[in-house]
């Protein structure tokens, strides 16, 4: 397999009224270099009559750019 790489980046606003809420709004940016990273390989063995002829390999890819956003408010 090749090297993993990817670059990951979050930002955090807390907010809220003293006694009544508080919560924050989060902003997650996972794999900023938008690159395909193999996370496993598999290999299904290929049948003609009862024999292995060959064998499939499978990649398990990981997800490319993915951005997320969270919202949490608590009431107090």
């Amino acid at each position: 397999l090749k090297r993993y790489f990817r670059i990951d980046g979050s930002i955090i606003y807390n907010f809220g009224d003293p006694g009544k809420f508080n919560g924050f709004l989060a902003l997650s940016l996972q794999n900023l270099n938008n690159r395909t990273n193999i996370l496993g390989r598999n290999y299904i063995p290929q049948e003609i009559d009862g024999s292995v002829v060959s064998y499939l390999e499978v990649n398990e890819r990981g997800l490319k750019f993915t951005p997320n956003i969270s919202v949490n408010i608590r009431m107090n």
